[in-house]
């Protein structure tokens, strides 16, 4: 059975109603976050990536960018941060609040290895026939 759009925006409203900040869903019109991915050479190495951010629509105040439950900085509507440098190890979440710890926008941002940290290993039978 397929949903419609219409159901998916209510319990999509729902949720967010029941469980305030934690299924916030970004809106591509007001939100864009880039990159979206960070590439390591093995997993488990420390990324670095300044996030380029555009916000767009928001009521005037105070607001602030956290990476999952850390704080990163705070800025006035009037002077919109747009650049934002994350750290991490593993995928983590952009999360925007506002001046009353609401979340407004939240976004994930994906790890990813060059290197495969699994080896596979090609099996052979000990005998041919050729």
């Amino acid at each position: 059975m397929q949903k419609s759009p219409v159901l998916k925006a209510l319990l999509a409203s729902l949720f967010a109603a029941i469980i305030p900040g934690v299924y916030a869903q970004p809106s591509p019109n007001n939100w864009e976050v880039s990159p979206k991915v960070c590439i390591v050479e093995s997993m488990g190495d420390e990324c670095e990536i300044a996030l380029n951010i555009n916000v767009q629509k928001l009521e005037k105040g105070r607001y602030c960018y956290f990476q999952n439950d850390t704080l990163l900085s705070c800025w006035h509507t009037e002077n919109t941060q747009n650049q934002v440098v994350l750290r991490f190890s593993e995928p983590t979440i952009l999360i925007l609040k506002n001046q009353h710890d609401e979340t407004v926008f939240s976004h994930p941002i994906d790890l990813k290895a060059r290197e495969s940290t699994k080896r596979t290993r090609r099996v052979r039978q000990p005998w041919s026939l050729f």
